[in-house]
């Protein structure tokens, strides 16, 4: 069986938006001489961002695509890239926006 080429970008790939977020410790003070280390003084952060990802449709393999720290912004992007999944061929699509899959 031929491994299909051309065709719609949508018959290749979907987009996915998700949610990464990444723990940050809260800081801890040391102090000369101690042999412990004091109860933490602020909790720890958490920073949140959003990653669009490209997605081939036959194999389910991810490419990571661009990190967002605003949602509006990555909501804005998943929107246009569906909607030129389903106007734009494979080429166009992986042109476009620099996305070229890892070939085997």
């Amino acid at each position: 069986m031929r491994e299909k080429i051309f065709g719609q970008a949508s018959d290749f790939y979907r987009v996915r938006l998700i949610e990464v977020k990444k723990e940050e410790p809260a800081e801890l003070s040391w102090e000369e001489g101690a042999s412990y280390f004091p109860p933490p003084v602020e909790e720890s952060k958490s920073a949140i961002k959003y990653r669009l990802e490209v997605v081939e449709l036959d194999t389910e393999k991810v490419y990571p695509f661009r990190s967002f720290v605003s949602l509006e912004e990555a909501k804005k992007l998943l929107a246009r890239m569906d909607e030129e999944l389903g106007v734009l061929t494979k080429n166009e699509f992986e042109k476009k926006y620099g996305f070229l899959p890892f070939k085997k």
